[in-house]
């Protein structure tokens, strides 16, 4: 049976505080903004280790990044590889200790929040991301009380936010690909070339200070290279979608090779945040940990002593030089892969993308199928491509402003909606 639930009952956002700073946002200017429009809201008590439940994993726990595993919550698999420093097929019982300690502690999370959700009648909570600890138990609960989850998280441009008010996360889950599908068809911008020129050329001033690259080229004396794009080798991008693939070294070693056989050189760009950057939950540093994992590779190892494969481990060159001159791009699911497609360069997509799926471009999931796929030719729809940016920035992703924010917020909490008792 149908029923309708008008939800203007309590007006009540509740908020973990301390995570607004990620997306610049400030708690007392936008509770005053969010109070002028009818809402409270609410900052969530931090956690204190009184709670009573004392949970422990199955007993025939082996892997996390193996199929039959015993159930984690992906949370708790997300703080696992952060510590460890590991992608889920890395995992073994080796960091059972790791996990069991994080699973503890999730659960008394949970149980922490469902209390104040309670206490507080709370009808809508706001996370940032979704798989941090304390975000992912503040949504935990609130899904088990059937209380609407929004999440947000940057966007490569610094004037844009992204949200999610379905999955309550926002990395490669959120709801791009259904905007597109509901608009693709529909009137764009008047001048389409125009606005993706105009995002092209202030892409620098519009990167976070974590994801800029300096200005220098790359010279390649004439030999034609591919590019791989990395990423935070433990970001939750990779931690959960990295498809068949165990992760960057993998990908690397095949192109590698590939690359060999049809005299290409590899260009590897790591993510500049490795360098000085330090990991949520942990804090601690990155310290290069791909490039670390890298060598690690005696395979890859032997490309760079060869010359045949480039690691800018360093953060020396500038990206987009890198992706103007080459020959194709290759990524899991960074930005950056949307990046290169505006700029009309081929991209090969090997992970869960929150712009895969669409045919924008050719992807490969699989390890054994990468070969077969470079032979036949990467085939990217660059005008399509160009339409999904404008309708992510501009019919999706919403101003980050805090006026803004608090608009976007006050339509979500005063929303009617259809639910099935």
């Amino acid at each position: 049976m149908l029923e309708l639930k008008f939800l203007r009952r309590r007006s009540r956002v509740f908020i973990a505080a301390e995570c607004l700073p990620w997306v610049g946002f400030n708690f007392d200017e936008l509770a005053t903004n969010l109070s002028d429009c009818g809402i409270g809201l609410v900052r969530a008590k931090p956690f204190q280790a009184s709670a009573t439940i004392e949970p422990s994993l199955d007993a025939d726990f082996s892997c996390i990044g193996t199929t039959g595993r015993a159930w984690l919550p992906e949370a708790v698999q997300y703080a696992t590889c952060i510590e460890t420093e590991k992608l889920p097929a890395e995992i073994s019982n080796e960091d059972r200790v790791v996990t069991q300690r994080h699973y503890a502690h999730y659960s008394r999370l949970v149980e922490w929040y469902t209390a104040q959700l309670i206490d507080t009648c709370t009808e809508l909570v706001l996370i940032v991301q979704g798989f941090e600890l304390t975000n992912a138990a503040i949504r935990r609960a609130a899904l088990d009380l059937d209380i609407k989850v929004v999440a947000i998280e940057n966007t490569s441009r610094q004037s844009r936010l992204l949200w999610d008010n379905v999955s309550g996360i926002t990395t490669n889950r959120n709801l791009a690909k259904n905007y597109y599908w509901r608009s693709k068809d529909g009137d764009c911008h008047a001048d389409l070339d125009q606005y993706i020129e105009e995002i092209v050329s202030t892409t620098r001033q519009e990167k976070s200070q974590e994801h800029q690259s300096p200005e220098k080229g790359y010279e390649s004396n004439g030999k034609p290279y591919v590019l791989y794009v990395g990423q935070v080798y433990t970001d939750s991008s990779l931690v959960f979608g990295c498809r068949d693939w165990t992760g960057p070294v993998e990908l690397l070693e095949r192109l590698a090779q590939w690359c060999d056989e049809h005299n290409f050189r590899l260009v590897a760009k790591l993510h500049p945040k490795e360098i000085f950057g330090r990991a949520p939950i942990t804090g601690g540093p990155y310290a290069k940990l791909t490039w670390r994992k890298i060598c690690q590779s005696a395979l890859l190892q032997e490309r760079i002593d060869a010359g045949t494969l480039l690691v800018d481990y360093e953060n020396t060159y500038d990206t987009y030089s890198l992706i103007n001159d080459c020959c194709f791009v290759v990524t899991f699911n960074s930005q950056t892969g949307l990046e290169a497609l505006i700029r009309d360069k081929p991209l090969l997509l090997c992970g869960d993308a929150y712009y895969g799926g669409v045919g924008l471009t050719t992807e490969c999931g699989s390890p054994h199928s990468l070969n077969a796929v470079l032979d036949a030719g990467i085939k990217s729809n660059f005008a399509e491509a160009k339409r999904f940016t404008y309708i992510y920035f501009e019919k999706y992703c919403i101003e980050k402003s805090i006026t803004s924010f608090a608009s976007f917020l006050r339509s979500i909490v005063f929303t009617t909606e259809i639910r099935r008792s």
